[in-house]
């Protein structure tokens, strides 16, 4: 009867992934306490399983009578320790005498429960991606009191008369599970210690498989001191059946305490930046944290070297191979993925490159009244030459639009500007020296006085309406105004994360910042790079677009909208002839009333020094433009090491260039203009506060700061007078729209003609100097030609 109340079980996990410290069986409730304290902690069940067969599940959820009477087939399952032994020796011996009684369930009362609730810290999902997850305890207090017992697994001193028994503890943790990222495959530890008087029992399980114990089945036999125990868990090969809550749930016969913690799994391979180029996948090593690209298997080792009984086959490169599976894997491991078979016989021999009979491209000028004209262009290709096929590309495109023979024709149909190429197939093999430049086609709508017709909506000319966005600013020498309103200077010398989709990593904008000015003493915006699911473009100073490679001039289209299609996501430029806007689609929502709203990510550029991005406002962000949040004060967020008030320290953590200079913390205000600051600072607040500008709703305050700095380090080149570069970053989020949270449409201001009344360079005035701080560029009649060299 001294032992009815003690009873005891191990929870095991099917997976088996679950892992004792120094044990080899899986466990998911850890039977072990404090300096080789016993390992029995919990009896939870009290039905009696002698007659079942002892396996995994039985000794784990058996009574203890059943554990007792088939301890050598549990030792198989479960640790078993000295006094575990001993315990059922005594257990064993008191039954041979008659003395051993199950216990009455129905004697004994549930518990009453109570909660309690804690906030978990903040964790890093991703590189970059902050989250915060709640946790909680749960404790259980027992109003029913069991009369002492003699169980061996009582800690401290024993008391035998109860007045002298000092009070009893209910269970407290004391070093709760922490929420935990781990990669798949990867290992991971949880740990939890708790104390009480007696000394608790502690699991450590996944919270769906976590049962609430009846404590008062318990020894309630306390000790001269408060002790304790602790759990650890080693998951090893993790994998989506692991991610969840876990429950570390501590007892004694006082109480119970519980606390909970998040394992998230993190599948490297399906970050956007660990994408690999078909056919190769990606292979992810979960203990370093990094990811190659391998090729498959295509087919068995012994079938590679099996020749065709042709002879092998002649691929579009000119290589005679012996089979198909033989040809992929060579092609995989050089990283060409265009691969295919021109015929099932060896390379024929001594092949001609390609011969074209005319090297002077039409030049074609077309005025049309309809939307488009249609062209045929022939590929002037010498036909005795052995050619395959011609591929045709338009403009910078990377993929072909036709495919023909070598002998026909292709037609397009062209409604602006447009650069027509054919590639000659040469034994099937594609190379950019025979790249032949066609045609030159620029398509212009024809005279006339009589009005454009207007085109009544339809559905299928009416634009999608627009998710609110919120506005960040990077701007001078240089200054960041945040999506939450807060400002701060930062003076970089590297490629930063300015904003990126910390929820769901699709899209990122990165600035390269370097020294600026005469003596190299500023730093300023170089370039800003969009990427989205892998597609990359960057917007370079003068307005010069890059796009893996090929140049993009959006000067000689102004108030073109120019697409660019990649591999997954779709680009549009347009240029109005001081700002290059940009923008994508990332996704879509509904408002309040179900309609559908379109998610853009939208940058203006001012081809020199300044950047607005704007982003959807519904989605968690981090980098240097904030959280997104609507606080402010929570914005310097850095990229590990949680929050922090110094500018220098939050703009070096986000730092991803690996090569580059050590940025300089920027000086203040009162540093840089000395006693120029009153005089300066009244010449740009007349700036703000004159015309136009002065209308504009968009807090002034961040800009005339900016202003101040900027004209008095006077860093920038001597056409672009810096007040008028800051004047020309605030103009541009009043007459581009911006919202308010809470609002469903933005706010736009006519700032248009705001340069003569405040005194700076006009559009037309600041196009050549812009123009002049980024690389040399074709003019149009120059890229209309397609003879330009670019010289980078």
């Amino acid at each position: 009867d001294h032992y009815k109340s003690l009873k005891a079980v191990v929870s095991t996990q099917s997976t088996g992934y679950f892992k004792q410290i120094n044990l080899s069986s899986p466990l998911t409730m850890i039977l072990r306490g404090e300096a080789l304290l016993p390992t029995l902690l919990l009896l939870l069940t009290a039905t009696s399983t002698t007659a079942l067969y002892a396996n995994e599940w039985t000794c784990s959820r058996g009574s203890a009578q059943f554990l007792c009477e088939n301890i050598e087939q549990c030792s198989k399952f479960i640790a078993v320790d000295r006094r575990l032994r001993e315990y059922c020796g005594r257990i064993n011996q008191a039954k041979d005498q008659d003395q051993y009684k199950p216990v009455d369930e129905l004697m004994i009362s549930s518990p009453t429960l109570e909660t309690v609730r804690y906030t978990s810290a903040d964790y890093l999902t991703t590189e970059g991606q902050m989250r915060t997850l709640p946790a909680s305890t749960t404790q259980y207090k027992s109003e029913k009191y069991i009369e002492p017992s003699d169980s061996p697994f009582d800690s401290g001193v024993a008391y035998d008369d109860e007045d002298s028994q000092p009070d009893g503890v209910p269970t407290r943790i004391t070093s709760p599970p922490v929420n935990v990222t781990v990669a798949k495959g990867g290992t991971v530890r949880m740990s939890c210690s708790a104390e009480g008087n007696p000394s608790p029992g502690i699991t450590l399980t996944k919270s769906e498989n976590t049962y609430s114990p009846d404590i008062t089945r318990l020894n309630p036999k306390t000790s001269e001191n408060m002790s304790g125990n602790g759990v650890v868990q080693t998951m090893t090969n993790v994998n989506e059946d692991n991610e969840g809550w876990y429950t570390c749930q501590a007892c004694n016969y006082y109480g119970c305490d519980r606390a909970r913690a998040y394992l998230r799994l993190l599948d490297l391979c399906a970050q956007p930046e660990n994408q690999c180029p078909p056919p190769k996948r990606c292979e992810a090593d979960p203990y370093t944290s990094t990811t190659k690209c391998v090729c498959p298997q295509f087919c068995a080792m012994d079938e590679m070297f099996n020749y065709l009984p042709s002879g092998g086959l002649c691929n579009n490169y000119c290589e005679t191979q012996p089979n198909t599976c033989f040809m992929n894997r060579q092609a995989c491991a050089k990283d060409i993925s265009d691969i295919r078979a021109l015929y099932y016989e060896p390379c024929q021999q001594n092949i001609q490159d390609p011969v074209f009979l005319k090297n002077d491209p039409e030049v074609i000028r077309k005025e049309t009244t309809n939307n488009s004209e249609v062209f045929e262009f022939e590929c002037p290709v010498d036909e005795d030459v052995h050619i395959t096929e011609i591929q045709w590309y338009r403009d910078d495109e990377r993929e072909p639009f036709a495919v023909g023979t070598a002998s026909g024709r292709v037609s397009v149909s062209v409604d602006s500007i447009a650069k027509f190429y054919c590639v000659p197939i040469k034994c099937s093999q594609q190379s950019m020296d025979f790249r032949h430049l066609v045609a030159n086609v620029k398509v212009v709508p024809a005279p006339t006085t009589a009005p454009t017709p207007t085109i009544p909506p339809t559905p299928d000319n009416i634009e999608t309406p627009q998710a609110p966005r919120s506005t960040c600013s990077v701007f001078g020498d240089p200054h960041f105004l945040t999506y939450d309103k807060s400002t701060y200077d930062y003076n970089g010398r590297c490629d930063n994360v300015l904003a990126m989709d910390c929820e769901k990593a699709s899209w990122f904008v990165y600035g390269r910042m370097r020294a600026c000015g005469e003596n190299k003493e500023g730093s300023c915006l170089e370039s800003a790079t969009l990427i989205v699911t892998g597609d990359f473009v960057e917007l370079q100073r003068g307005w010069l677009v890059n796009v893996d490679g090929q140049k993009v001039v959006p000067k000689n289209r102004p108030n073109e909208e120019i697409t660019i299609t990649g591999r997954s996501s779709k680009f549009v430029l347009k240029f109005d002839g001081a700002t290059l806007m940009m923008y994508v689609v990332v996704g879509t929502t509904q408002d309040a009333n179900g309609k559908e709203l379109e998610e853009r990510v939208v940058l203006y550029w001012d081809g020199y020094v300044s950047l607005t991005i704007q982003t959807p406002m519904s989605t968690g962000t981090c980098g240097m433009c904030g959280n997104n949040d609507g606080k402010a004060s929570n914005d310097m967020r850095t990229r590990r090491k949680g929050m922090t008030t110094d500018p220098f320290v939050f703009g070096e953590s986000w730092k991803i260039g690996r090569r580059c200079e050590v940025g300089v913390p920027a000086e203040s205000v009162g540093e840089v203009c000395g006693e120029r600051y009153s005089s300066v600072r009244q010449e740009c607040e007349d700036i703000f506060s004159s015309g136009k500008l002065a209308q504009c709703g968009v807090d002034k305050e961040p800009y005339v700061a900016g202003c101040v700095y900027d004209e008095c380090k006077g860093q920038f080149v001597p056409d672009l007078p810096p007040k008028c570069v800051v004047a020309k970053a605030y103009a541009t989020v009043c007459e581009k729209g911006s919202w308010e949270r809470g609002d469903d449409l933005p706010i736009f201001w006519d700032v248009e003609g705001w340069e003569g009344e405040v005194g700076c360079p006009t559009e037309g005035e600041r196009f050549q100097p812009t123009l002049d701080t980024g690389c040399p560029q074709p003019t149009s009649e120059e890229e209309l030609r397609g003879d330009y060299k670019w010289r980078i």
